[in-house]
């Protein structure tokens, strides 16, 4: 069967079947008995019956538009090179993947199982809700080369299960995001520069952000515990703990660009450096941490106790133990190039080199 570029195929599905019931195989909404399928990728098929339809999976896709306002099913893993757009359907996966290689990808009525997953391997992929202004997905993957987009200025993201960034791909974002799932390995970029990111798992989460990570606000809710592993984060704005959950920051560096703040919850820093590099005031909750840099301008006021192993102040910078008069512990070196506002405070240096 052959459908070349620039043709279209409509296909108006069967009026028989429920939206509720998982259809059988004779209501699929392709031409069916053909060895081979080579359908053009600038190719589209229409899905725009008024009842429920089976997007057939035996095909590779070029576009696939779908209309009607009923129900479309997957009877096995699909494979887009071009453009989805959902518009009113409801797209029922059974526990089936997609594969979408497009450019322009709307999700809008997507509602994924607990089985599926959804990779993304196009070059320049924009992806979108423009009713429901949610983008949902279980499993998700980002490969190829590209800049995968996600969301417009009305979206967010929830994901539930794992995520994988490939090494070429680079991830782009600036609504917010909710992530549930178990795993999120970033082996390319990770660029999210609005609003709030937030892990809310209540079961473990293992979290590697990348060497290549922007994040603009980052908050742990949720009751799962959170790990960081190989990378820690570059954050614009707040590193906020909200959940009643344990944060484990590992031995990498966390870069924050405004307040630390611990609502509820556990932050074990003990081995992570922490580079507090805002343009304006911070405020840091109390820290056990290794290296703590106090940089970017302005001053930085404590909002709790620090025990740390080296303190750096930079030049041009204040650290100020604010008018609570909070502690230091310093367990290895203290240099000082700023201005250091000590109130009624103590530092202790408590290192045992000599």
């Amino acid at each position: 069967y052959l459908l070349v570029n620039g043709a279209y195929l409509y296909t108006l599905g069967h009026a028989g079947l429920a939206a509720s019931t998982t259809p059988a195989t004779d209501t699929v909404a392709f031409p069916l008995g053909f060895t081979n399928y080579n359908l053009g990728k600038a190719s589209t098929v229409y899905l725009n019956g008024t009842a429920a339809q089976i997007l057939y999976s035996l095909p590779v896709y070029g576009n696939v538009i779908m209309s009607g306002g009923d129900t479309v099913y997957l009877d096995g893993n699909v494979d887009i090179d071009g453009n989805l757009d959902l518009n009113n359907v409801t797209l029922v996966d059974n526990g089936y993947n997609l594969n979408l290689a497009g450019s322009t990808i709307y999700l809008t009525y997507y509602f994924p199982s607990l089985s599926s997953k959804v990779i993304f391997d196009g070059t320049d992929q924009n992806i979108y809700d423009d009713q429901t202004n949610v983008l949902r997905f279980n499993k998700v993957e980002f490969l190829g080369a590209g800049t995968k987009r996600l969301g417009d200025g009305n979206d967010s993201i929830k994901i539930a299960d794992s995520v994988v960034i490939g090494s070429d791909a680079i991830v782009s974002f600036y609504r917010y995001i909710n992530f549930s799932g178990p795993s999120w390995i970033n082996q390319g970029t990770l660029s999210h520069t609005g609003n709030t990111f937030t892990l809310d798992g209540d079961t473990l989460q293992r979290i590697d952000l990348g060497a290549n990570n922007n994040i603009y606000r980052l908050n742990f809710a949720g009751t799962g515990t959170k790990v960081f592993y190989n990378n820690g984060a570059r954050i614009s704005d707040d590193f906020l703990l909200t959940g009643v959950c344990s944060v484990y920051t590992g031995s990498d560096t966390f870069y924050i660009g405004d307040d630390l703040t611990i609502s509820s919850g556990t932050l074990i820093s003990d081995s992570t450096n922490f580079y507090f590099n805002g343009n304006g005031y911070q405020y840091i909750d109390g820290i056990v941490a290794n290296d703590v840099i106090i940089g970017g301008a302005y001053t930085k006021y404590l909002n709790g106790d620090w025990v740390v192993n080296n303190l750096t102040i930079n030049s041009g910078v204040y650290l100020n133990t604010s008018a609570a008069s909070y502690n230091i512990t310093v367990r290895g070196d203290w240099i000082n190039n700023g201005v250091f506002v000590d109130q009624n405070s103590t530092v202790t240096f408590a290192g045992s080199k000599d």
